[in-house]
């Protein structure tokens, strides 16, 4: 299973259900079922913080207002990554167009988290204690 795999949708420090259609256009970008990377808490905390991170995939949340979703490249094997500059063209290619395509869809007025969702998780729990750690 060569290929790249999302994270559930980052935003004001809640991790939200990815919505249908984006599920709906990796599929069409890589032709199988959808992979995701598996979040933490700890994840979403700055990487000072001596707790497991996965890796800094999702950390730009801290910076930005907007909804995040991470994109990872994933294998059977270890990857090297950039280290040795050995890569898996179809991997990148496959994640490079699932962005464009996600970006087509948002221009359209898409939407990557049910604002309802978020909405009602805010007004049943408050503010996540996790915008305190936002950076400006």
């Amino acid at each position: 299973y060569d290929d790249f795999a999302i994270t559930h949708v980052i935003k004001d420090g809640y991790i939200l259900k990815v919505k249908d259609d984006l599920i709906d256009i990796y599929n069409r970008v890589t032709g199988h079922e959808v992979y995701f990377v598996p979040l933490t808490t700890g994840d979403l905390t700055p990487m000072e913080y001596n707790v497991y991170h996965i890796s800094t995939l999702v950390s730009p949340w801290l910076y930005s207002s907007s909804p995040l979703i991470g994109i990872a490249t994933v294998s059977k094997q270890v990857i090297p990554g950039y280290v040795t500059g050995v890569l898996n063209i179809e991997m990148l290619e496959h994640a490079s167009r699932f962005c464009l395509e996600v970006l087509k869809y948002v221009e359209k007025g898409g939407r990557v988290y049910e604002e309802s969702e978020l909405k009602e998780l805010k007004e049943k729990l408050g503010e996540s204690n996790l915008m305190r750690l936002k950076k400006s």
